[in-house]
């Protein structure tokens, strides 16, 4: 029988189950898709599974739950990003390494991936927001929906000075917080707002004025109505913890120099 009606088109993408998956990423760039039922459910003290099998000094840097048809923004310390979709990521096995980022990606061979992103292609994502920030204290707000197109060879995310390397980058929505943290112990909580939404290849703003030698190790988005209750936890890398109520750090303007969350020895 001949069929004349309209056949809508369809992708190979069509094909492809919409599931959700567990990406992981090592610091020395090897990542791979697993479904979440990889991880089986374990009681209290239990001794937990390998998952990676994971080279000497290597370990897990990035770890997210997405669904297959999610786009990924990969991110590097260069300040470029590159994009693909969640299932491109090689799927393997909880004890294999996965594959070398590089091997499908544009990155140089010095090139490491910092931040990973997921999100979803749907109407909400005119209403999202990347906030990025540097080691140097740089900061910097631009739309989500100026990373739609990322072309195979990677686009600039931020412009960087001399010397500073982008570390982090979370989604938001505006019309939240941020916090910084730095290696010699002070933090600073401002306004998202304070942060003028910039374009793609913008080099941003100053976040927390840093002293001499010290440098930003963290950055958070605290969600709108959450920061009532919320509390902040401070590890040290010597394995020292601290934990304080959020309402200690008042919020402060862009820029300034923060206050003292915990007391680092060199």
């Amino acid at each position: 029988e001949l069929i004349t009606e309209n056949i809508e088109e369809f992708k190979e993408e069509d094909l492809i189950p919409k599931q959700e998956a567990v990406i992981l990423l090592t610091h020395d760039g090897y990542i791979k898709r697993m479904l979440p039922t990889a991880f089986r459910a374990q009681e209290r003290g239990g001794r937990g599974l390998i998952g990676f099998d994971l080279r000497e000094e290597d370990r897990v840097a990035q770890l997210l739950l997405a669904n297959t048809h999610d786009n990924l923004l990969f991110f590097t310390d260069r300040g470029k990003t590159f994009q693909i979709k969640a299932y491109e990521v090689p799927k393997a096995a909880r004890i294999s390494k996965g594959k070398l980022v590089h091997t499908f990606l544009g990155l140089s061979d010095d090139e490491r991936i910092t931040a990973l992103i997921a999100y979803p292609e749907d109407k909400k994502v005119r209403e999202r927001y990347l906030v990025m920030a540097t080691e140097q204290g740089v900061i910097k707000k631009v739309r989500l929906e100026e990373f739609q197109n990322v072309r195979k060879s990677g686009i600039i995310a931020i412009t960087l000075k001399s010397g500073d390397v982008l570390r982090w980058v979370r989604l938001s929505n505006t019309d939240e917080e941020v916090i910084l943290a730095t290696s010699n112990g002070q933090a600073i909580r401002f306004k998202e707002k304070d942060i003028r939404t910039m374009k793609r290849t913008a080099a941003g703003v100053r976040g927390i004025a840093l002293k001499k030698g010290d440098r930003v190790i963290s950055l958070d988005i605290i969600k709108k109505g959450s920061a009532k209750d919320a509390k902040f936890l401070v590890i040290t890398a010597r394995g020292y913890g601290k934990q304080t109520h959020l309402s200690n750090y008042k919020i402060q303007r862009r820029g300034g120099t923060g206050i003292k969350t915990a007391q680092v020895t060199k």
